[in-house]
């Protein structure tokens, strides 16, 4: 972050910028939470759909990257973490389901 901050962008921009990474950063760290529950309490549906839907995000966020990587003609390499983690959730959210039924 602190190249962009170094950067010749115009103020709002970078307040605009670091808000919106802030942000993200919240939303990576709370998806754990159902996850954590479900690990704790494998007996419960509660999180299953969410789980999920979780999942689907993080892969929906990698091909951001990938497509925005194509359109800019520069490698953005954050979809490497991502869609592997939305697989994962996915594949864990359709054992779940094989456990349950």
């Amino acid at each position: 972050m602190s190249l962009v901050f170094k950067s010749d962008f115009n103020t709002i921009d970078k307040t605009v910028l670091l808000g919106v990474w802030h942000m993200v950063s919240i939303v990576f760290f709370m998806s754990c939470y159902p996850v954590i529950k479900k690990v704790l309490n494998p007996n419960t549906e509660k999180y299953d759909l969410l789980i999920r839907y979780l999942g689907v995000m993080y892969m929906l966020f990698g091909l951001i990257f990938i497509a925005s990587s194509i359109y800019m003609k520069f490698h953005a390499a954050q979809w490497v973490l991502l869609i592997p983690i939305g697989i994962l959730f996915i594949l864990g959210s359709k054992k779940i389901d094989s456990v349950h039924n």
